[in-house]
């Protein structure tokens, strides 16, 4: 069975997942590798009567090291914790034996990490003219869908007007551009004979016509 992840004792919070320590309003407790490692070692043995020898091969696997190193450690994680030798609150001391870890240890599941807290998920309101409670998500979908094919047919119209009309334009400016500019003739004036001498050069005419008969008929007679 795996250990629990998140055990409380005190005001303090021990992740073993995370290999960290938090106070329980989310703050962080630094602690160095060392210290860490025999604490999370006294929390998961807690109120069992750890001696030396089994401290100092948890601690230093492996290695030979000196009773005064682990003395120093255990006084180093008193201090972290707020704890002494003579309140033990956490980490008590039995003489020629070892250590115990006498705090009340509970498993957490309830207490969340401040990052990890979720946000409430907004209520969907319902709809104007609909008889009581929400629409579900499967109900919206197929809604939205009913939508998007009823504006599908009009966005098509609007689209190919507009693409018809931009074709058009553009026909229009390239016939614009390449069709030859227009010009202008412009010929030199000639007046026209105005009325009064068209009349004028007629009554001549009728005159010398009349003249012409009178001679003519002058000559029959004699």
């Amino acid at each position: 069975m795996a250990p629990p992840e998140r055990l409380a004792f005190g005001d303090f919070v021990l992740e073993s997942s995370q290999q960290r320590v938090r106070h329980r309003d989310g703050t962080p407790l630094n602690l160095t590798p060392r210290l860490y490692s025999a604490l999370d070692f006294f929390v998961h043995h807690a109120g069992e009567l750890l001696d030396k020898e089994t401290l100092l091969r948890e601690l230093w696997p492996g290695l030979v090291v000196e009773e005064n190193n682990l003395n120093q450690v255990v006084s180093a994680l008193r201090r972290s914790l707020g704890d002494d030798a003579q309140g033990s609150r956490f980490i008590q001391t039995v003489p020629r034996r070892g250590f115990r870890f006498v705090a009340s240890v509970t498993t957490v599941t309830d207490i969340a990490a401040p990052e990890l807290q979720s946000v409430p998920a907004l209520e969907a309101k319902p709809a104007a003219g609909q008889a009581g409670g929400t629409e579900t998500p499967a109900g919206a979908s197929h809604v939205s869908r009913r939508r998007l094919l009823r504006s599908g047919p009009a966005a098509a119209a609007v689209v190919s007007l507009g693409g018809a009309a931009w074709w058009a334009w553009l026909r229009r400016s390239g016939a614009s551009r390449g069709a030859p500019p227009a010009t202008l003739a412009v010929l030199p004036f000639k007046p026209l004979p105005t009325l009064t001498s068209r009349c004028r050069d007629h009554s001549r005419c009728i005159s010398s016509r009349s003249r012409a008969r009178g001679t003519a008929a002058a000559s029959v007679a004699g």
